[in-house]
């Protein structure tokens, strides 16, 4: 119930200011199962269908927008792979293409620059985005890319009226290329570091964010695109470009009582805080969550506490990867307002556990987030055999001494419960 008061607010900025909170309102992960050669202009999430747009010359063999784990996507800071499952938007080859490097087609973010005949100007273009409700609104998503604006290169698109018409918000943006194999046994240059890119180096996943412009706060026929082109001038730099957890978000009007609702990931767990003014008045709050931002179920009750305003839920069983928040204020009488949605986009487990440095020499070590806990090393060779190990009876750091262990490649395991996670571990002395 939204109380109103005959005192009027005379430091109205104030006021105002504390009923904006800044949530992520539109996601899509392109997450659709599919190992390779789906195209985009057939990919249809959870938020509506995609659709493909020539926007210049084509030749016969065009390279193609695609959506599968050809290109497997990852977070920020990791080396660009082939599929393991995560599947992302990206510009790929068509069969026989010219060039003759990937036969089939949609080798990943690989493209076909070679002649006139794989000339491309494509543009994908997201279903329409209801953006109601939200405004200074912001787009972030994760990428690898290569090029330059003239000749091969991405721009992102942005149309206020369900694609009708269209303006750039600029050209792509850029990412560093991961050092691979040869660089790391010829130059010392190994993974993660980067270098520029070139033939047969992976992408080193960045992030990108920007702002949308005013025409899109409050408005309902909100559409996103990426635009691909390239020339045929047999001068190419892969990756192309590849897209994921592509993200909306923006400032939304808190309910009057709400001066605060946020979520974060702490360990296991996702931690919930808001706070209300303290005139409030409610019987109780219920948490619901949901998977998909709308199917709602209630994980829990919090009841008031003498004067209480700040207030803490711990969800112990948090979704997989994106989960959504929202609070149901109960009346005594039992009417209710629910407050603006949040979400908590779990990290992903090389995020939880971190090993370093690597390469090594003496000495490795291996952090854990969360509350301290037991966890296990064990260091393998590249035939299975266990050459080292120790296990940590509480704590969140641990420090292995590598020094007797003989230099060259090695897979390191971290048990933390019933989460396992192996890294490759190169050591130098």
């Amino acid at each position: 119930m939204i109380h109103h008061y005959s005192i009027l607010c005379s430091l109205f900025l104030l006021c105002i200011s504390s009923t904006f909170s800044q949530v992520t309102f539109w996601t899509e992960d392109f997450n659709n199962g599919c190992t390779s050669l789906c195209f985009a202009n057939s990919y249809s999430g959870t938020n509506g269908a995609w659709t493909e747009t020539l926007t210049g010359s084509n030749g016969a063999f065009a390279n193609a927008w695609y959506v599968s784990c050809a290109e497997n996507g990852t977070q920020p800071g990791n080396c660009g792979t082939g599929c393991m499952g995560n599947a992302t938007l990206h510009v790929g080859n068509v069969a026989g293409s010219p060039a003759g490097f990937c036969p089939t087609g949609d080798c990943g973010a690989a493209y076909d620059a070679s002649i006139a005949s794989v000339v491309t100007a494509k543009r994908i273009e997201s279903p329409i985005i209801d953006c109601s409700g939200h405004f200074n609104i912001q787009i972030q998503y994760n990428f690898i890319a290569s090029g330059s604006a003239g000749s091969d290169f991405y721009s992102i698109l942005y149309s206020p009226d369900g694609g009708t018409n269209w303006s750039s918000l600029g050209t792509g943006a850029v990412s560093n290329c991961c050092c691979n194999i040869l660089d790391c046994f010829l130059s010392g240059c190994c993974e993660p570091s980067t270098t520029t890119c070139g033939s047969f180096r992976q992408g080193n996943w960045s992030q990108a964010t920007i702002s949308l412009p005013a025409s899109a706060d409050q408005n309902p026929n909100v559409k996103l695109a990426f635009n691909w082109e390239n020339n045929g001038d047999n001068i190419g730099t892969d990756p192309s470009v590849a897209i994921d957890d592509l993200e909306l978000a923006g400032d939304v009007f808190l309910p009057i009582e709400l001066v605060s609702f946020t979520a974060r990931q702490v360990g296991m767990s996702n931690i919930l805080n808001w706070e209300v003014a303290a005139e409030t008045e409610y019987d109780h709050f219920e948490m619901e969550r949901s998977g998909n931002g709308s199917a709602w179920e209630s994980i829990g009750k919090v009841d008031p506490v003498n004067d209480l305003v700040y207030f803490e839920f711990v969800d112990s069983s948090p979704l997989p990867g994106i989960s959504y928040y929202r609070l149901r204020e109960v009346e005594v009488d039992e009417s209710f307002e629910y407050s603006e949605i949040v979400s908590v986009t779990r990290k992903k487990l090389e995020q939880i556990i971190s090993i370093f440095p690597n390469p090594a020499s003496q000495l490795v070590s291996i952090r854990k987030e969360g509350p301290p806990g037991s966890f296990s090393i064990n260091v393998y060779n590249l035939s299975g055999g266990l050459v080292k190990d120790k296990a940590i009876v509480s704590g969140n750091q641990a420090d292995l001494r590598i020094d007797d262990i003989s230099p060259g490649l090695y897979l390191i395991e971290v048990s933390y419960g019933e989460i396992q996670f192996i890294e490759k571990l190169i050591i130098k002395h």
